[in-house]
C-alpha cells in the first residue's frame, strides 16, 4: 500500500497537485495525473487512518524514502484488523446480504474513485474493504447493518436498485467520504446524516425523496450533494405545498449556497 502510495507520485506534477488538494488551496485534478492522484488521495486516506500519521508526515516518508515507521505501523494495524474481524458478528450481515442478492465477490475496477467491486466474503478481507461498489441491479431492496463495523470504507455505491432506506448504522462509517445511491426508491434522508465526520459527495439523484434533514448543513466536509430528478408529486425544495417546514428549508438553503447542490 504504501510502495503504490510512492510510485502513484512519482511525477513531480502528479506529488505538486497532491500537495495542492490535502492542503485544500485546489480541488482541480489536471487529466494528465488525474487518475494518480485521486488514487493517492484514496490510499492516503487509508494509510493516515490506519498508521495514525498525518498526510505531510507520509509525504516526508515518502520524499526521504523513510518508510520504516509508517511500515511498522501498518503492519500493527493489519494484524489487529484481522484480529477483530473473527470477533465482529456485525460482518455476518453484511456476508449473508450478499449472498441472498448473490453479489459479486471481490474484483478489481479501474474508475476514477472505485479501484473495486463486490463483495468479498472472507471477513479478514471484508473488515479492510475500502470501496463498497455494486455493478449493475441486482434488485437490493435494503442495507444492511454492519458497514459501520468496517474502520477503512471510504465510498459506498449500490445505484440503479430498489433500496427504499438508508441505515443510520451507514451514516455512522467512520472513513466514508462517499455515497452513491442514485436511482434507487429512498424516501428520506433522517437526521443520523448530521453522524457523518469525513463525508464529500454524497448522491440521492433519480429516488423518491419527500424529506430532506435539515441536519444535511451540519456536514462541513461535505462538497457535493446531488438530488435531482426525484419521482414524486411534490418538490421539496421548491413547491409551495412542500412537507418541509420554513427552519428546514432555510437550513438547508444555507448549504446550497456554500457546496456543489444540485437539485
Amino acid at each position: 500500500m504504501l510502495l503504490r502510495f510512492a510510485e502513484l507520485l512519482e511525477k513531480p506534477r502528479a506529488l505538486q497537485t497532491f500537495r495542492m488538494v490535502d492542503s485544500g488551496v485546489s480541488r482541480l485534478l489536471p487529466a494528465d495525473v488525474a487518475f494518480e492522484v485521486q488514487e493517492a488521495i484514496n490510499l492516503s486516506a487509508t494509510i493516515t487512518s490506519a498508521a495514525r500519521v498525518n498526510s505531510g508526515t507520509l509525504i516526508k516518508a515518502i520524499e526521504n524514502k523513510k518508510y520504516e515507521n509508517i511500515s511498522e505501523a501498518l503492519y500493527g494495524a493489519d494484524n489487529v484488523l484481522t484480529s477483530s474481524s473473527t470477533k465482529n458478528p456485525e460482518l455476518s450481515k453484511i456476508i449473508e446480504w450478499a449472498d441472498r442478492y448473490n453479489l459479486p465477490d471481490l474484483a478489481p475496477y479501474d474508475a476514477m474513485v472505485y479501484k473495486q467491486s463486490g463483495v468479498p466474503r472472507d471477513p479478514n478481507k471484508l473488515i479492510k474493504l475500502r470501496f463498497l461498489l455494486i455493478p449493475g441491479n441486482f434488485g437490493i431492496e435494503y442495507i444492511p447493518d454492519g458497514f459501520d463495523k468496517l474502520p477503512l470504507l471510504q465510498a459506498f455505491c449500490v445505484d440503479g436498485n430498489k433500496i427504499e432506506k438508508i441505515p443510520d448504522s451507514l451514516f455512522r462509517c467512520p472513513s466514508l467520504q462517499r455515497i452513491d445511491l442514485e436511482n434507487n426508491n429512498i424516501k428520506r434522508i433522517e437526521d443520523s446524516i448530521e453522524q457523518l465526520k469525513s463525508i464529500h459527495a454524497i448522491d440521492v439523484s433519480g429516488n423518491m425523496i419527500e424529506y430532506l434533514s435539515p441536519k444535511i448543513s451540519k456536514l462541513r466536509t461535505l462538497e457535493k450533494f446531488d438530488m435531482r430528478g426525484q419521482r414524486t408529486q411534490v418538490d421539496i425544495m421548491r413547491a409551495r405545498n412542500t412537507p418541509m417546514s420554513d427552519a428546514d428549508l432555510k437550513a438547508i438553503y444555507s448549504l446550497v449556497e456554500r457546496i456543489d447542490f444540485h437539485y
